[in-house]
């Protein structure tokens, strides 16, 4: 594993956390996946700083959307960023635990 995945340590919106990754996905296709603290405040805090390193046509992927404060910061989210919108045909089971949290960038 440790071949394919660099493993960093701290908060996933912290500045440097978010320095580290945007140097590593410089110039590559990106997509993310948000799997930490479900608060509101943070899931908002991650989709903001991750957002503009999504190249069109790729996703954030928020999991564990429902009874969590997720949700609610995806709405918020989508509210003042119009370069995404959610991708409902992703949710192709019965269950999911992204309900909403494919967010796909579309500019």
């Amino acid at each position: 594993v440790k071949e394919h995945v660099t493993f960093l340590l701290g908060s996933s919106s912290g500045a440097e956390v978010v320095k580290q990754v945007k140097a590593a996905v410089k110039g590559k296709r990106a997509l993310f996946i948000l799997d930490s603290a479900h608060t509101y405040e943070h899931v908002l805090s991650e989709l903001r700083a991750y957002a503009d390193m999504v190249p069109v046509g790729s996703y954030i992927i928020v999991q564990d959307t429902l009874g969590t404060g997720a949700l609610k910061a995806i709405i918020e989210f989508l509210e003042e960023n119009d370069n995404y919108e959610t991708d409902k045909d992703r949710e192709r089971l019965l269950i999911s635990n992204n309900v909403g949290g494919y967010l796909k960038r579309i500019k």
